[in-house]
C-alpha cells in the first residue's frame, strides 16, 4: 500500500511538472514583450528624437499587468487559493525590496554627486512607497517631457503608483465578481464602462498647446490601458487556440499588427494632440491583441518573439526599469548630457548588469519563498508573475 502512494505522489509531480512546463511554454513570448517594453523606454530616455514613441513601452506594461494579474488570479480561483492577504503579500515581495534598495542606494549616491536632485526627498519618497508618485508629480508640476537639465533619478516611479494603486483595488473587486456578479459578461460589460470613462477623461482632460503631463501621469487617465489587459485575461481563451492551421491571412495579419506596433514606439510624437485624444487608446488596444496572438504557441507572433535574448531581459524586466533611470541620470552627471552611440553600449550595459545580480540576489530568492508543502503549483503563478 506504501508502494502505490509513493508511485501516486511520483505521478502527480510527473504530471504537475509537465502542466507547469506547458503553461510557462505559453507564457514565454509575454516575456519578450516585456523585454520589448522596456527596451523601448530605454530608447526614448536615451534618443527621444529617434525612439520617438519609446514611452508606450509603459502602456505595453500596463495591458501586459492586467493581462498576467487577471489570469493568474482566475487560476488562483479555480484552486480555491485565492485571497486578498495572499494576493497583497505576493505584491508586497515583488515590488518592494527593489524599491527599498533603489531609495536608500540612490540617496546615499545623490547625496554626493548632485544633493539638488534630491530636493523634496521625503514627500517624494513617502509617494512612491504609499504608490501616490503620479499625483505627487501632477501636484508638483513635475514634467516627464521636458529634458532640460537632470531631474529627480524617482521620476519614472510614476507608473509603478498606477500599478500599485490598481493592485489596491483589483482583490476587492475580483472578489466580488466571483461572489456576487457571477457572471462573465457583467466582468465584461462594468470593465469595458471603467475603459469607457478613463480613454473620455484622456480626450477631454488633454489641452492641445500644454505640457500633457497631466494626462500622462493620471490614474483616471492611463487606467483603461490596464483594464484592457484584465479584459483579455478574463476571456482570451475565447479568443485562442485556432492557429493550428494558420492561413496565410492570419499570418499577414500578425505581421501587419507588429508591423503596426514598431511604427508606433519609433513614429508616435509626445506633442501630437492625436497621441492623447486616440493613440494612447488605439495602441493599447493593439497590444491587447498583440498579447492574444503571443500566448499561442502555435502563432506566427509566438514564434517570432520566442527569442532568448529579449525573454531573459523580459524576466529581469522590472529591475531593467527600476535601475535604468538612476543610472542615466547619473551617468548624465558624470559625463554630460548628450550620450553618444559608443557611449550607450556600455551604460545599457550596466543597467542590464544591474538588474541581472538583483533578479538572482534579491528578487527570485524572495519571489521563490513558496510553501512547498501547500500545493505546489503555486510555484508557477508565482513564476509567471515576475
Amino acid at each position: 500500500m506504501h508502494f502505490f502512494f509513493i508511485l501516486h505522489l511520483a505521478n502527480e509531480e510527473r504530471n504537475l511538472k509537465e502542466e507547469m512546463k506547458e503553461k510557462r511554454k505559453k507564457l514565454e513570448a509575454l516575456d519578450s514583450l516585456r523585454g520589448i517594453a522596456v527596451l523601448m523606454v530605454i530608447g526614448y530616455h536615451l534618443y527621444p528624437e529617434f525612439v520617438k514613441g519609446g514611452f508606450l513601452g509603459v502602456s505595453l506594461f500596463f495591458v501586459l499587468s492586467g493581462f498576467l494579474i487577471t489570469l493568474t488570479s482566475e487560476a488562483s480561483w479555480t484552486r480555491s487559493t485565492f485571497t486578498i492577504t495572499d494576493f497583497y503579500s505576493k505584491r508586497i515581495r515583488r515590488i518592494y525590496p527593489v524599491l527599498v534598495v533603489l531609495f536608500v542606494a540612490n540617496v546615499c549616491i545623490f547625496t554626493f554627486v548632485d544633493k539638488q536632485l534630491l530636493g523634496g526627498i521625503r514627500s517624494e519618497g513617502i509617494s512612491f512607497f504609499l504608490g501616490y508618485n503620479n499625483w505627487w508629480q501632477i501636484m508638483h508640476n513635475v514634467s516627464y517631457f521636458q529634458t532640460n537639465g537632470l531631474s529627480s533619478p524617482f521620476k519614472h516611479l510614476w507608473s509603478l503608483s498606477i500599478e500599485v494603486q490598481f493592485y489596491c483595488l483589483w482583490p476587492i473587486f475580483f472578489l466580488g465578481y466571483k461572489k456576487i456578479l457571477g457572471e462573465r459578461f457583467l466582468f465584461n460589460r462594468i470593465v469595458w464602462i471603467g475603459i469607457g470613462i478613463s480613454a473620455a477623461l484622456l480626450f477631454m482632460l488633454y489641452q492641445p498647446g500644454e505640457d500633457p503631463s497631466r494626462v500622462y501621469y493620471g490614474t483616471d487617465t492611463r487606467i483603461f490601458s490596464i483594464l484592457l489587459g484584465c479584459l483579455m485575461g478574463e476571456n482570451y481563451q475565447l479568443y485562442t487556440g485556432g492557429f493550428s492551421k494558420e492561413s496565410k491571412e492570419e499570418k499577414y495579419l500578425q505581421v501587419a499588427l507588429l508591423f503596426l506596433g514598431l511604427v508606433a514606439f519609433f513614429f508616435t510624437n509626445e506633442n501630437s494632440p492625436w497621441t492623447y485624444r486616440i493613440g494612447l487608446f488605439l495602441t493599447s488596444i493593439l497590444f491587447a491583441v498583440v498579447i492574444l496572438f503571443a500566448v499561442d504557441v502555435k502563432s506566427f507572433t509566438y514564434r517570432l518573439l520566442n527569442q532568448s535574448f529579449l525573454k531573459w531581459i523580459g524576466k529581469r524586466s522590472y529591475g531593467v526599469y527600476m535601475y535604468h533611470f538612476p543610472i542615466l541620470i547619473l551617468w548624465k552627471a558624470f559625463f554630460g548630457m548628450k550620450i553618444t552611440v559608443l557611449e550607450a553600449v556600455p551604460l545599457v550595459c550596466l543597467i542590464l548588469v544591474s538588474a541581472a545580480y538583483s533578479y538572482k540576489y534579491m528578487e527570485e530568492p524572495i519571489l521563490t519563498q513558496v510553501k512547498w508543502y501547500g500545493n505546489r503549483k503555486e510555484v508557477f503563478f508565482d513564476e509567471i508573475q515576475k
